[in-house]
């Protein structure tokens, strides 16, 4: 009986430390206007963005810098992500002081040239600071958002796998 409440306990041990840990997304950012922000996300199991792997943060409109946080559930591994800056049509402009990805013990920092070269903007989006972002609307269409690129991709899969 003692053997096997030591294997028990050895067992229920062993699975707590196979448990991933979740992904937190955190980020410095500034709107003048109300507005939401969004965060897709891919795992292993789902290469592409859906609605299904999207997280969402309404934003007051405030001068100073606020935190947004997006958690991204324990069972899922992410491997991309994108940032819509709004989805009011407003043609102003945000600001990212900085982008941290937290997963269990390990952080990865991004702000000012790092940002450069670990996202990139799409059509909807100008910049060339990677600090200001200036969002706009092009044929009567709006979606502004930042995408992680393949640098990005590698680094925080060789820091958190």
């Amino acid at each position: 009986m003692k053997k096997l409440s030591v294997l028990f306990l050895f067992f229920l041990c062993s699975c707590k430390s196979i448990q991933h840990e979740s992904t937190v997304i955190t980020i410095d950012f500034k709107c003048l206007n109300d507005d939401i922000v969004r965060l897709f996300y891919t795992d292993n199991e789902t290469p592409e963005f859906s609605a299904e792997k999207m997280l969402s943060e309404d934003i007051k409109g405030k001068n100073q810098f606020q935190t947004i946080i997006f958690e991204i559930p324990k069972e899922k591994r992410l491997t991309s992500f994108r940032i819509d800056l709004g989805e009011n049509r407003i043609e102003t402009s945000v600001f990212i002081k900085e982008i941290t990805i937290n997963y269990g013990e390990q952080e990865l920092i991004m702000s000012d040239k790092r940002l450069s070269r670990y996202f990139k903007e799409n059509i909807y989006v100008e910049t060339s600071d990677y600090y200001e972002f200036g969002r706009k609307s092009v044929d009567k269409r709006y979606d502004p958002f930042l995408k992680s690129t393949a640098l990005l991709e590698q680094h925080m899969y060789l820091k958190f796998r």
